[in-house]
Protein backbone atom coordinates (compact mmCIF):
# COMPACT_ATOMS: atom_id res chain seq x y z
CA UNK A 1 0.00 0.00 0.00
CA UNK A 2 1.10 3.60 -0.63
CA UNK A 3 1.89 5.80 2.35
CA UNK A 4 0.72 9.42 2.57
CA UNK A 5 3.93 10.78 1.05
CA UNK A 6 3.68 8.51 -2.01
CA UNK A 7 0.04 9.50 -2.49
CA UNK A 8 0.97 13.18 -2.29
CA UNK A 9 3.70 12.68 -4.90
CA UNK A 10 1.27 10.85 -7.19
CA UNK A 11 -1.29 13.64 -6.87
CA UNK A 12 1.37 16.24 -7.59
CA UNK A 13 2.59 14.42 -10.71
CA UNK A 14 -1.02 14.11 -11.88
CA UNK A 15 -1.58 17.84 -11.50
CA UNK A 16 1.59 18.59 -13.43
CA UNK A 17 0.90 16.06 -16.19
CA UNK A 18 -2.76 15.69 -17.29
CA UNK A 19 -1.75 12.60 -19.30
CA UNK A 20 -1.31 10.75 -15.99
CA UNK A 21 -4.58 11.82 -14.40
CA UNK A 22 -7.02 9.12 -13.23
CA UNK A 23 -10.73 9.45 -14.05
CA UNK A 24 -13.53 7.72 -12.14
CA UNK A 25 -16.49 8.42 -14.44
CA UNK A 26 -17.23 8.98 -18.10
CA UNK A 27 -18.53 12.46 -17.26
CA UNK A 28 -15.14 13.42 -15.83
CA UNK A 29 -13.47 12.23 -19.04
CA UNK A 30 -16.02 14.12 -21.13
CA UNK A 31 -15.40 17.35 -19.23
CA UNK A 32 -11.66 17.14 -19.87
CA UNK A 33 -12.26 16.38 -23.56
CA UNK A 34 -14.54 19.41 -23.82
CA UNK A 35 -11.89 21.55 -22.16
CA UNK A 36 -9.31 20.46 -24.74
CA UNK A 37 -11.69 20.86 -27.68
CA UNK A 38 -12.73 24.41 -26.80
CA UNK A 39 -9.46 25.84 -25.53
CA UNK A 40 -6.39 27.19 -27.32
CA UNK A 41 -4.11 24.41 -26.05
CA UNK A 42 -2.46 22.05 -28.48
CA UNK A 43 -3.97 18.57 -27.89
CA UNK A 44 -1.46 16.08 -26.51
CA UNK A 45 -1.69 12.68 -28.23
CA UNK A 46 -0.63 10.77 -25.11
CA UNK A 47 -3.37 12.40 -23.08
CA UNK A 48 -5.99 11.89 -25.80
CA UNK A 49 -5.12 8.18 -25.97
CA UNK A 50 -5.53 7.95 -22.19
CA UNK A 51 -8.88 9.74 -22.28
CA UNK A 52 -10.23 7.51 -25.04
CA UNK A 53 -9.00 4.31 -23.37
CA UNK A 54 -10.39 5.37 -19.99
CA UNK A 55 -13.75 6.42 -21.41
CA UNK A 56 -14.37 3.14 -23.21
CA UNK A 57 -13.06 1.06 -20.33
CA UNK A 58 -15.68 2.63 -18.06
CA UNK A 59 -18.28 2.57 -20.83
CA UNK A 60 -17.86 -1.15 -21.55
CA UNK A 61 -17.88 -1.95 -17.83
CA UNK A 62 -21.20 -0.11 -17.50
CA UNK A 63 -22.65 -1.94 -20.50
CA UNK A 64 -21.51 -5.25 -19.08
CA UNK A 65 -23.10 -4.45 -15.71
CA UNK A 66 -26.36 -3.42 -17.36
CA UNK A 67 -26.58 -6.67 -19.32
CA UNK A 68 -25.80 -8.76 -16.24
CA UNK A 69 -28.53 -6.94 -14.34
CA UNK A 70 -30.98 -7.58 -17.19
CA UNK A 71 -30.15 -11.28 -17.27
CA UNK A 72 -30.29 -11.56 -13.47
CA UNK A 73 -33.88 -10.32 -13.65
CA UNK A 74 -34.74 -13.10 -16.07
CA UNK A 75 -34.39 -11.16 -19.29
CA UNK A 76 -34.07 -12.95 -22.63
CA UNK A 77 -30.51 -12.56 -24.02
CA UNK A 78 -31.88 -12.64 -27.58
CA UNK A 79 -34.06 -9.63 -26.89
CA UNK A 80 -31.48 -7.52 -25.10
CA UNK A 81 -31.09 -4.10 -26.75
CA UNK A 82 -28.27 -1.65 -26.16
CA UNK A 83 -29.79 1.72 -25.33
CA UNK A 84 -28.30 4.91 -26.78
CA UNK A 85 -25.80 6.62 -24.52
CA UNK A 86 -25.89 10.42 -24.64
CA UNK A 87 -22.52 10.68 -22.90
CA UNK A 88 -20.89 8.50 -25.54
CA UNK A 89 -22.41 10.56 -28.34
CA UNK A 90 -21.18 13.77 -26.71
CA UNK A 91 -17.74 12.22 -26.25
CA UNK A 92 -17.57 11.26 -29.94
CA UNK A 93 -18.64 14.77 -31.00
CA UNK A 94 -15.96 16.43 -28.87
CA UNK A 95 -13.28 14.02 -30.07
CA UNK A 96 -14.22 14.87 -33.66
CA UNK A 97 -13.73 18.56 -32.85
CA UNK A 98 -10.31 17.74 -31.41
CA UNK A 99 -9.45 15.76 -34.54
CA UNK A 100 -10.32 18.75 -36.72
CA UNK A 101 -8.39 21.03 -34.37
CA UNK A 102 -5.28 18.84 -34.60
CA UNK A 103 -5.57 18.79 -38.40
CA UNK A 104 -5.63 22.62 -38.49
CA UNK A 105 -2.64 22.83 -36.17
CA UNK A 106 -0.76 20.32 -38.34
CA UNK A 107 -1.47 22.33 -41.50
CA UNK A 108 -0.38 25.55 -39.79
CA UNK A 109 2.86 23.89 -38.68
CA UNK A 110 3.52 22.60 -42.19
CA UNK A 111 2.92 26.07 -43.64
CA UNK A 112 5.32 27.52 -41.07
CA UNK A 113 7.96 24.94 -42.02
CA UNK A 114 7.62 25.88 -45.69
CA UNK A 115 7.93 29.56 -44.80
CA UNK A 116 11.02 28.82 -42.71
CA UNK A 117 12.48 26.85 -45.62
CA UNK A 118 11.99 29.83 -47.93
CA UNK A 119 13.67 32.16 -45.41
CA UNK A 120 16.68 29.86 -45.02
CA UNK A 121 17.06 29.48 -48.78
CA UNK A 122 17.03 33.29 -49.10
CA UNK A 123 19.78 33.54 -46.46
CA UNK A 124 21.87 30.99 -48.38
CA UNK A 125 21.50 33.00 -51.59
CA UNK A 126 22.54 36.21 -49.82
CA UNK A 127 25.65 34.58 -48.34
CA UNK A 128 26.42 33.04 -51.73
CA UNK A 129 26.35 36.52 -53.29
CA UNK A 130 28.86 37.70 -50.67
CA UNK A 131 31.38 35.10 -51.79
CA UNK A 132 31.91 36.58 -55.26
CA UNK A 133 35.20 38.31 -54.30
CA UNK A 134 37.42 38.96 -51.27
CA UNK A 135 36.52 42.67 -51.40
CA UNK A 136 32.80 41.88 -51.23
CA UNK A 137 33.33 39.47 -48.34
CA UNK A 138 35.20 42.08 -46.34
CA UNK A 139 32.60 44.82 -46.91
CA UNK A 140 29.72 42.42 -46.08
CA UNK A 141 31.09 40.97 -42.85
CA UNK A 142 28.55 42.64 -40.51
CA UNK A 143 25.69 41.70 -42.83
CA UNK A 144 27.03 38.15 -42.87
CA UNK A 145 26.99 37.97 -39.05
CA UNK A 146 23.42 39.30 -39.02
CA UNK A 147 22.36 36.62 -41.50
CA UNK A 148 23.95 33.94 -39.31
CA UNK A 149 21.96 35.18 -36.31
CA UNK A 150 18.76 35.23 -38.38
CA UNK A 151 19.50 31.64 -39.45
CA UNK A 152 19.77 30.53 -35.82
CA UNK A 153 16.42 32.09 -34.95
CA UNK A 154 14.54 30.25 -37.71
CA UNK A 155 13.18 26.99 -36.36
CA UNK A 156 11.79 23.86 -38.05
CA UNK A 157 11.77 23.23 -41.79
CA UNK A 158 10.47 20.15 -43.69
CA UNK A 159 12.51 17.14 -42.55
CA UNK A 160 13.17 15.95 -46.11
CA UNK A 161 14.87 19.27 -46.91
CA UNK A 162 16.84 19.77 -43.69
CA UNK A 163 20.01 17.90 -44.67
CA UNK A 164 20.43 19.53 -48.10
CA UNK A 165 19.67 23.02 -46.78
CA UNK A 166 22.19 22.63 -43.95
CA UNK A 167 24.92 21.40 -46.32
CA UNK A 168 24.35 24.33 -48.69
CA UNK A 169 24.46 26.77 -45.81
CA UNK A 170 27.72 25.30 -44.51
CA UNK A 171 29.21 25.34 -48.02
CA UNK A 172 28.71 29.07 -48.55
CA UNK A 173 29.62 29.99 -44.97
CA UNK A 174 32.97 28.23 -45.51
CA UNK A 175 33.41 29.95 -48.87
CA UNK A 176 32.72 33.31 -47.23
CA UNK A 177 35.41 32.69 -44.60
CA UNK A 178 37.79 31.55 -47.35
CA UNK A 179 37.18 34.88 -49.10
CA UNK A 180 37.90 36.76 -45.87
CA UNK A 181 41.14 34.84 -45.47
CA UNK A 182 42.18 35.61 -49.05
CA UNK A 183 41.37 39.28 -48.54
CA UNK A 184 43.38 39.35 -45.31
CA UNK A 185 46.35 37.66 -46.98
CA UNK A 186 46.15 40.08 -49.92
CA UNK A 187 46.13 43.08 -47.60
CA UNK A 188 49.07 41.70 -45.62
CA UNK A 189 50.96 41.25 -48.91
CA UNK A 190 50.16 44.83 -49.94
CA UNK A 191 51.28 46.14 -46.55
CA UNK A 192 54.51 44.15 -46.85
CA UNK A 193 55.23 45.49 -50.37
CA UNK A 194 54.46 49.05 -49.25
CA UNK A 195 56.73 48.63 -46.26
CA UNK A 196 59.53 47.39 -48.48
CA UNK A 197 59.08 50.34 -50.84
CA UNK A 198 59.04 52.85 -47.97
CA UNK A 199 62.11 51.24 -46.43
CA UNK A 200 64.02 51.64 -49.72
CA UNK A 201 62.96 55.27 -49.92
CA UNK A 202 64.18 55.87 -46.39
CA UNK A 203 67.47 54.17 -47.13
CA UNK A 204 67.86 56.27 -50.29
CA UNK A 205 67.06 59.44 -48.34
CA UNK A 206 69.66 58.57 -45.70
CA UNK A 207 72.30 58.09 -48.40
CA UNK A 208 71.54 61.58 -49.66
CA UNK A 209 72.94 62.91 -46.38
CA UNK A 210 76.31 61.48 -47.42
CA UNK A 211 76.27 63.46 -50.66
CA UNK A 212 78.59 66.48 -50.37
CA UNK A 213 77.06 68.29 -53.34
CA UNK A 214 73.76 69.69 -51.92
CA UNK A 215 72.46 70.59 -55.36
CA UNK A 216 73.12 67.10 -56.62
CA UNK A 217 71.50 65.64 -53.49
Amino acid sequence: MMDSQEKALLQQSTLEDPAKKAYATKQEVLERVKEIAHSSENPNKEELDLLKTTFYKIHLAERDAQMKEYLAKGGDPEKYILLPDDTEEAFKAEMQLIKEKRAKIFLAQEEEKQDNLRKKEEIIEKIKAMTTSPEEANKSYQDFKALQQEWKEIKNIPADKANVVWKNYQLYVEQFYDMLKLNSEAREYDFKKNLEAKTKLCEAAEKLNEEEDVISA
